[in-house]
């Protein structure tokens, strides 16, 4: 690098002149950097923003120290139209999926000072594989950690309901591979009914992550309204499926105490996601279908068991019937025996108290007329006919002297007929 000839001639402009402008020292700056960054060279950064404006991409790049995480460098960059069109063609469907805040890249840069902007990388180039590589070194660290951490099975050794009918989703609201989960659950051909809540979370781009995260917080809360969780996307490249890579979404995911069932769209490929989900499946399409065929299976074995106990019921039904029909002859003979036996003794024992009650009635029809015979003999007149009077005072029968008041009438009472009289003394 030729660093030499500018500073001589600014050591000999501030000798002679003692200050300079900010526009001469500006050029001078733009002459050293020129002459020592003739050719294009290549660079290792993250991307932290990213604008694109008319065709034209303007980038805020970042270098972080490894240990600490914080900022040890930054610049701004830019790819102008005519080389973004370069890109585009060369990287094809990577160049959105490279080309995204917080990305790490390798790129092709010609370092730039003018006088008036400053400092500027202009961007000639980008290597996909050093970003997919990078990607993929993350991508181990974070299964390796997870692994560490004795969590990578955690949720699929959670039990899976027979029954998935209330299910919280977590996706873009706008994710195409959404609108194939809903329709996929509403059209099936058994009248099967969800109840779909959606947890609306960016799924690819920087914001994903903490957004995915925050939104899986939000259903543990809420835990025993649903059955599981469902994590959808539809479909990319392996690095606009970065975000499903993230440390603290797989950690989440660990921590969740409802089974996630993961269909991010890719054909080979599995993300972090998918690794630490209870089931893992390629599309959203196979998630609903998953679901669907899991009612299917439950019903299956309702109907299987229903049917089952019929069978046996009828078995059983036809064995108690066949019993109560032999026991029914069997008590029909025994009764039909009990009760002709019962008639002899109910006719003997009538026979008996029949001829019972006729002495009975004889014997009481003689006492009663001796009875009668006894007290005709003893009757009140005969009685008086005999020579027997009796005496009444105010209506009282007089039985004792002693019961008589003096100078008080009295009858005496005879067989024919009563004498009234006054006792004096």
């Amino acid at each position: 690098m030729h660093f030499d000839a500018p500073f001589l001639v600014l050591h000999k402009l501030n000798h002679r002149l003692k200050a300079f402008s900010l526009y001469e020292l500006n050029e001078y700056v733009k002459r050293v950097i020129a002459l020592n960054f003739e050719e294009p060279l290549w660079i290792k950064c993250e991307i932290s923003q990213l604008n694109e404006t008319r065709g034209n991409y303007y980038l805020e790049l970042i270098e972080k120290d490894e240990a600490t995480g914080n900022v040890i460098a930054k610049s701004s960059a830019a790819i102008w139209y005519k080389s973004a069109l370069f890109i585009k063609k060369k990287l094809g469907d990577l160049f959105h999926s490279v080309l995204q805040a917080g990305s790490e890249v390798k790129l092709k840069v010609q370092v730039e000072f003018h006088e008036q902007y400053g400092f500027k990388l202009v961007i000639e180039d980008i290597d996909a594989e050093y970003t997919i590589g990078q990607h993929e070194l993350s991508k181990r660290k974070t299964y390796e950690k997870l692994q560490k951490e004795g969590v990578l099975n955690n949720n699929e050794e959670l039990s899976l309901k027979s029954v998935n009918q209330n299910i919280a989703i977590v996706s873009s609201k706008r994710a195409a591979g959404l609108q194939d989960f809903i329709a996929q659950l509403e059209n099936n051909q058994y009248g099967y009914m969800f109840g779909l809540s959606l947890f609306d979370s960016a799924v690819q781009g920087q914001k994903a992550s903490a957004e995915i995260v925050s939104s899986l917080q939000l259903i543990e809360e809420h835990r025993d309204k649903y059955d599981c969780v469902v994590i959808i996307r539809g479909g990319g490249s392996k690095m606009d499926l970065a975000a499903f890579d993230s440390y603290d979404i797989a950690k989440q995911i660990t921590q969740m105490s409802l089974p996630v069932i993961s269909g991010i769209g890719h054909d080979i490929d599995n993300t972090i996601t998918d690794i630490v989900s209870h089931t893992s499946l390629k599309t959203p399409t196979a998630v609903a279908d998953f679901l669907i065929e899991n009612l299917v299976d439950f019903e299956s074995q309702v109907l299987t068991t229903f049917s089952q106990i019929e069978q046996l019921s009828k078995t059983i039904i036809s064995k108690q019937r066949y019993d109560l029909d032999a026991a029914e002859q069997y008590l029909n003979t025994v009764l039909s025996k009990k009760v002709i036996a019962e008639q002899n003794k109910l006719s003997l024992a009538a026979n008996q108290i029949k001829h019972l009650v006729n002495n009975t009635f004889s014997k009481q029809k003689s006492f009663l007329n001796m009875a009668e015979k006894v007290l005709h003999g003893y009757s009140f007149d005969k009685v008086l006919k005999r020579g027997f009077s009796y005496t009444t005072q105010e209506g009282n029968i007089i039985t004792k002297k002693s019961d008589l008041a003096l100078n008080k009438a009295i009858t005496i009472h005879y067989f024919d007929g009563n004498i009234n009289t006054k006792i004096d003394e």
